[in-house]
């Protein structure tokens, strides 16, 4: 198992400063939702008054015809979480980001109330996702770790 240390989560979030995932990773890291958990969240199930994201479902790793997502990976994987006050801010930049993709796909979006769709609305990729996430930490120098590593290291700092 490895993980950042927060000077390393710095230096990640720093890094990934106007990179199209910059909203996914600081909720990775605040939450330690899976990579499919973060991929199949709606903004229905953002309670922006309670401050609280709740996790219902997955997207599932192949979808071909079978629907998008499926149940979280454990019982306890439906779950809501509390998000801070900076977390809250990065999603409203997202919705907002989300406006100007709609609009750069015009009859392209499928609108799936996804909050971290592809660039037409449909779930994003998640072999997409991992490599970019890779090519973000190879271009700023980290150790490499996987995307999943990023659950670890948000219960570290939890510690």
């Amino acid at each position: 198992m490895r993980f950042f240390d927060e000077s390393q989560v710095s230096l990640f979030l720093l890094a990934a400063r106007g990179d199209k995932n910059e909203i996914v990773y600081p909720l990775a890291i605040a939450t330690g939702m899976r990579q499919s958990e973060l991929l199949g969240l709606k903004w229905s199930d953002l309670d922006w008054q309670k401050k609280t994201i709740t996790i219902q479902r997955q997207l599932k790793r192949l979808f071909r015809g079978e629907g998008y997502f499926s149940p979280p990976k454990t019982r306890n994987g439906r779950r809501s979480v509390m998000l801070g006050d900076v977390t809250l801010a990065k999603l409203r930049e997202q919705w907002e980001r989300l406006k100007v993709l709609r609009q750069m796909a015009g009859s392209l979006w499928q609108e799936n109330d996804l909050i971290f769709p592809s660039s037409i609305g449909t779930p994003k990729n998640q072999s997409n996702l991992y490599r970019e996430f890779k090519e973000l930490i190879r271009q700023s120098g980290l150790p490499d770790i996987r995307f999943h590593d990023l659950r670890h290291t948000a219960a570290t700092l939890m510690l």
